[in-house]
């Protein structure tokens, strides 16, 4: 069968996907999902008003059986997302370089994982890491912690994906931040296509 080789980049999934639907001959589906895409962002933009400047978002992660925990950059698959909704990263965040995805943080750099709303991606198994963070006493010096602005999400789509994870993140930025259950919004791709895109 043909094969066809694409570099896993996390910040230009959209491009992987555009290529992709291109091969597949989708092209006109894919440019509306991202259309879809643009639409949702802007409500959200419209939503947060002139806190969407204000909010300083940190995206973190934990692993199964790891004594550290990370910060993803604006370079990562959320941070892109992040990127396009215009949500700015903590200001100690945004020293890493250009290319690097992500940060990996100690318990003694806790503040490194700070901002004023924390997403944590905890991975499967990854429980007892979580809360060895959570139970350190520089934890509760967090000020998203002080102001019950931490979120647990799923990793599985936080961390790296496509269209359609960039939309499940779109849906808990609306739920978290703007107190707004969403609907699922990205049924414009087939099933089968969609496990390719």
């Amino acid at each position: 069968a043909p094969t066809v080789v694409f570099e896993n980049v996390h910040d230009q999934w959209k491009q992987t996907f555009q290529g992709v639907a291109e091969i597949l001959g989708e092209t006109s589906k894919a440019e509306q999902a991202l259309a879809q895409y643009q639409v949702r962002i802007k409500d959200f933009q419209g939503s947060m008003g002139e806190q969407l400047e204000r909010t300083e978002v940190s995206i973190i992660r934990f692993y199964a059986a790891s004594e550290t925990s990370e910060f993803r950059t604006k370079a990562s698959f959320p941070g892109s997302v992040l990127e396009d909704v215009g949500l700015p990263r903590p200001v100690a965040q945004r020293k890493i370089g250009p290319r690097k995805f992500f940060e990996r943080v100690s318990l003694e750099r806790l503040e490194l994982l700070d901002g004023d709303v924390i997403f944590a991606a905890v991975d499967p198994g990854a429980e007892d890491s979580f809360r060895r963070f959570q139970t350190n006493p520089l934890w509760q010096t967090l000020k998203a912690v002080k102001n019950k602005q931490v979120y647990v999400v799923d990793s599985s789509y936080w961390i790296f994906g496509n269209i359609l994870a960039a939309n499940r993140i779109l849906d808990d930025l609306f739920r978290y931040l703007i107190q707004e259950e969403t609907s699922d919004r990205t049924e414009p791709l087939t099933k089968s296509k969609a496990s390719y895109l």
